[in-house]
């Protein structure tokens, strides 16, 4: 949640991975969780955040 009680929702964050299709798992966890910091801004975490990513080779 935002300083101003927006949420960050699955909308959000299905268009942050689709312009990062070509990242890295690791780099890609990294720039979701700074993304949702940077959206967060100055509020309080107000639950847990759980990041995880994962490759096909195949």
């Amino acid at each position: 949640m935002c300083i101003d009680g927006n949420m960050c929702e699955k909308p959000r964050l299905k268009d942050f991975l689709q312009k990062r299709a070509d990242n890295d798992p690791n780099k890609l966890v990294i720039n979701v969780i700074v993304d949702v910091l940077k959206f967060m801004n100055k509020a309080d975490q107000s639950d847990d955040i759980t990041v995880m990513s994962t490759s096909f080779n195949g």
